[in-house]
């Protein structure tokens, strides 16, 4: 079926399904988990904001990316997601079923709601594509927009704070303290 480049900015909505961590066949590995999308608008009768419609989605990544993020990401934690948006057919007792996936290419944490630090793999794999098929342009237009909010939500002193943040007695938090000391 077809596919669109597409990304998401949203909150792990399920735990991670881990499958194919096998020493003896590198490249396999798979992990899925749901990821739900919430519109937020203002409210034009009250002036606050509301939730408005959710889009949730299935994203499935593979090899490299699989074990990163198996590493990385728990349910509950903002993140982006890019990646080619698919429909796949199957027939299942006669009747023919859909299911839509978001095939990723890219995840990282949304720094608009929260903190994180990176550590680089020791080694690439050289089994693995460099090219993603997606352009980078749908990572950066997104990391833009998480660095957007995060400068603002600076501004007004709510970077880190509220939930989703670290705490100050979190050790990474004390890392990214050092960090963006001098740009306060």
């Amino acid at each position: 079926m077809g596919s669109a480049t597409v990304s998401v900015v949203g909150n792990v909505a399920t735990e991670l399904k881990v499958s194919g961590f096998d020493r003896d066949q590198p490249g396999r590995e798979r992990v899925s988990f749901r990821v739900i999308s919430t519109e937020r608008r203002r409210d034009a009768a009250t002036g606050s904001w509301i939730d408005g419609d959710e889009f949730a989605v299935t994203v499935v990544c593979w090899g490299a990316l699989a074990r990163n993020v198996a590493d990385s990401v728990r349910i509950g934690e903002p993140v982006l997601v890019a990646g080619r948006l698919t429909t796949r057919r199957y027939e299942l007792e006669g009747e023919t079923k859909y299911v839509t996936e978001l095939k990723a290419s890219q995840i990282g944490h949304d720094l608009s709601r929260g903190r994180a630090s990176f550590r680089r793999i020791s080694q690439p794999s050289t089994s693995e594509p460099q090219d993603s098929g997606v352009g980078d342009s749908a990572v950066g237009a997104a990391a833009a927009t998480a660095a957007a909010g995060a400068a603002s939500g600076a501004a007004s002193g709510g970077v880190g704070s509220g939930s989703g943040g670290l705490g100050t007695g979190d050790p990474r938090s004390t890392v990214i303290d050092e960090l963006l000391e001098p740009a306060f």
